[in-house]
């Protein structure tokens, strides 16, 4: 059978790198696998795929198109479907009728663009399954194709910005009841999601299945030995991720005669500022900002250079998959309780859990304990439980081996 997954970027650029490792296994469940890329970035980057599967996308649209969007959404209040006008019922505020209205109008148009591209070519001449990555845009797609098209099965994951109401800017997301009416089955990529969606929905608590993500084994990881302490995190820039944060907080630490060095792997819109920021505030203590930067690359880094804790200071997650990364290679963490990372960081375990709305003071302290650890036999043992711990649960074979036998069996 063949099977069409909706992603966001994924396999063009750098973005979605957590699919690279599902892909391999996800294409021996298929005949055929096609990939839809919904807002493909510009960029002569394309990673490579298994033999079975076929890449497509829609290109994504600059701040012209995203008004044109906004515009022409704002006219499904005049002419709209009978989902939109159920859902639209769901807004409480202008604000978020507004959002609804742009929603709806950029996944017309995305879904235009199959049609008048024919994207969906020679996969869905006999029934398919559906596969959304998102339980946003790419799952309101989703259900255009399933009302178009003989789908057999239809799934799709949810991970965080496309699951937590509340961490949305209008209190809102689109469409929660319509995609778990649709779907056969909401995958949350963490317990905390699906108890999520279980409490918030229960009338569909049997459609909602926790599915972790896992990653690949690239081995152990080794500390520092010249007498640095590498602090390292990754994750792109944006206000969410907090870097600026961790500056801060080793900032507290600059003049305690530490030797420090602090590596952040990751690009985006944030970057320049917070590594101006950074210049401004840290004299003493070393550090350096890689940019954007492949996954293969980033396993690589972790496998040959020291490393001897990661940081993860978002103030939204599902489960991190960076983290994941970092203690199948033996890396103890300092995270935040949010989402689901109290699942991966365990206090005394796997690292030091953090307070959401943690003081920089926390932080920096957090940092210094670890620091003051470094050759103690606590410190080994956070590394032994690290790698043990990504054994037991987030292997990436392991996890989605289990995820597709059950679809196999749940589609039956």
């Amino acid at each position: 059978m063949n099977l069409v997954m909706l992603t966001k970027f994924y396999p063009y650029g750098t973005g979605e790198a957590f699919i690279e490792n599902e892909m391999n296994v996800l294409s021996q469940y298929y005949d055929r696998i096609l990939v839809i890329a919904c807002e493909a970035p510009d960029t002569s980057i394309i990673r490579s795929v298994p033999k079975n599967v076929t890449v497509r996308k829609v290109m994504g649209v600059d701040s012209r198109g995203k008004i044109a969007d906004v515009v022409k959404g704002q006219l499904n209040y005049i002419k709209s479907s009978k989902e939109f006008r159920t859902e639209s019922k769901n807004c409480r505020s202008l604000k978020q009728k507004g959002f609804l209205g742009y929603f709806e109008g950029k996944c017309q148009r995305v879904y235009r663009e199959f049609r008048k591209e024919n994207l969906l070519k020679d996969f869905v001449d006999a029934p398919f399954v559906l596969y959304s990555y998102w339980l946003f845009m790419t799952a309101r797609v989703a259900t255009y194709i399933l009302r178009d098209y003989k789908v057999s099965y239809i799934f799709t994951r949810a991970h965080r910005y496309d699951l937590y109401a509340e961490k949305n800017g209008t209190n809102y997301l689109p469409y929660r009841e319509l995609f778990l009416n649709s779907f056969n089955k909401v995958f949350p990529c963490s317990i905390n999601g699906e108890r999520y969606l279980q409490e918030h929905y229960p009338e569909y608590k049997e459609k909602v299945r926790v599915a972790l993500l896992g990653t690949l084994d690239h081995g152990i990881g080794k500390p520092s030995t010249d007498g640095i302490f590498r602090v390292v995190s990754c994750s792109r820039i944006v206000a969410e991720k907090r870097i600026d944060r961790i500056a801060v907080a080793l900032a507290l630490l600059d003049n305690k005669g530490l030797n420090i060095k602090w590596t952040h792997i990751g690009g985006g819109t944030g970057l320049e500022a917070v590594k101006q920021k950074t210049e401004g505030l840290l004299t003493k203590i070393q550090f350096e900002f890689l940019g954007d930067t492949p996954n293969t690359k980033v396993m690589e880094l972790y496998k040959e250079k020291p490393f001897d804790i990661f940081l993860n200071v978002s103030s939204s997650e599902g489960l991190p998959v960076s983290i994941m990364e970092a203690i199948s290679f033996g890396m103890p963490v300092i995270a935040t309780d949010v989402g689901g990372t109290s699942e991966i960081t365990i206090t005394g375990k796997t690292g030091l859990l953090l307070a959401d709305e943690f003081k920089n003071e926390d932080l920096a302290s957090a940092i210094e304990k670890l620091y003051h650890t470094k050759e103690s036999e606590e410190y080994q043992k956070y590394r032994v439980t690290c790698r043990a711990y990504w054994e037991q649960h987030f292997q990436a074979m392991v996890n989605y081996n289990e995820l597709y036998s059950f679809i196999q069996k749940d589609k039956i």
